[in-house]
């Protein structure tokens, strides 16, 4: 089966749709499909590729959308699958459009839409199709947030079970086509079958063996909690030998800059460790996971199956410690596979780090746990066989 996959995220581009997509192509073609991603001019990922790579699209806005459709033609696919994000596509709405342009090209090909999180375009684009409806019988059916990418997919790919009440609630119909698939672990995985893993990356970190290590991973910006998880490591007094390591890229540089200041103000210098932007295919990241004791993902929303750092987490064996928003899915189970906490609660988080660096017996119990979360939610097998399903 030939699949064009088009995403405007792709290394060396910096984002968690970038590595998605990577990982992605990466294992559909391992799984013996045709892959061919067209993609953002200038990225061109890490040789060699078990797939093809078009980075012909300088932008992605209308005057574009003819050398976009000429190469779909050109592949000529069985099916079609659109990684969709708002922001990476600079919220234009040539994108939102797609559906309806690759039926045009390629009528037989299946279109399936991944919305890697639900973000609308550009309003004012929407509201000039609209006062055109009556003379765009094709585009009849558009929704004034997402075009036709509810309407006129053939299949639809949400990776939280929130987003999937969120677009049913947009576009009748659309939950029949839609399926749930979560968020993979995007980044290699190191096996440490002996512990040297574990001790490198403790070494590299100067981490003593009778500390606690704290890891958050993946890229800082407002709403992944890291001030309400400094607040709480405050709280947590010095004899409990505690540190935390920040892996990944600061995307807010204001955020950044809070941060830092509070790190200041709660005197926490000697136990934060910032390590920045590890990249994702190479075996650093890793590393430090491996050094780790606990995995923790203080987000001011909530878990979700969407949160590919949690999958990471998961897939290295890591008890987590995350919280509980309002719309917690059932496959997150407190004290069996995570260790839940109200979001932006740092005296409640601090007492379940302390518990947690206490208690060596809950963090073996919870890493097994977050092991068997990892393989029913997070395995690459699910998600490539639920994939390619659906791509069908």
């Amino acid at each position: 089966m030939r699949v064009v996959v088009i995403s405007s995220a792709f290394p060396p581009f910096r984002s968690p749709e970038s590595a998605h997509t990577l990982f992605l192509c990466q294992r559909l073609a391992e799984a013996g499909l045709d892959i061919h991603l067209i993609t953002s001019s200038g990225r061109t990922g890490v040789a060699p590729l078990p797939f093809s790579i078009y980075p012909i699209m300088r932008d992605w806005r209308w005057p574009r959308l003819p050398t976009l459709l000429r190469q779909v033609r050109r592949l000529d696919p069985d099916a079609i699958l659109l990684i969709h994000l708002g922001w990476i596509y600079n919220f234009h709405p040539m994108v939102a459009f797609l559906p309806t342009f690759c039926r045009a090209v390629v009528p037989r090909a299946r279109f399936v839409t991944q919305f890697e999180n639900i973000q609308t375009h550009d309003d004012a684009w929407f509201k000039l199709l609209t006062k055109l409806r009556p003379w765009l019988p094709s585009f009849a059916r558009f929704d004034a947030r997402l075009g036709t990418l509810l309407s006129q997919s053939d299949r639809i790919i949400l990776l939280a079970e929130g987003h999937l009440d969120l677009v049913a609630g947009m576009c009748a119909g659309v939950a029949d086509r839609s399926v749930v698939i979560p968020a993979p672990p995007i980044m290699k995985v190191l096996d440490d079958p002996d512990g040297s893993v574990r001790a490198g990356g403790r070494d590299r970190l100067g981490v003593a063996d009778h500390e606690i290590l704290l890891a958050f991973f993946g890229f800082i910006y407002p709403s992944k909690g890291i001030e309400t998880l400094f607040r709480a490591m405050h709280r947590i007094p010095n004899h409990v030998r505690l540190k935390l390591v920040l892996i990944g890229q600061i995307a807010d540089q204001d955020y950044g800059r809070m941060l830092k200041e509070l790190e200041r103000d709660l005197a926490l210098s000697d136990r934060v460790i910032w390590v920045g932007h590890c990249d994702p295919e190479a075996d650093e990241a890793s590393g430090f996971l491996r050094a780790a004791d606990v995995g923790v993902f203080p987000f001011d929303s909530g878990v979700r199956l969407n949160n590919s750092s949690v999958a990471v987490a998961a897939a290295h064996g890591l008890p987590l410690l995350t919280t509980a928003g309002a719309d917690l899915e059932p496959q997150f189970r407190h004290g069996v596979n995570v260790w839940l906490c109200p979001p932006q609660q740092p005296e409640i988080l601090a007492e379940a780090i302390g518990q947690l660096a206490i208690d060596a017996g809950l963090r073996q119990r919870l890493g097994a746990g977050a092991l068997r979360l990892a393989d029913d939610c997070f395995s690459w097998q699910r998600i490539i066989g639920a994939t390619v399903d659906t791509l069908r």
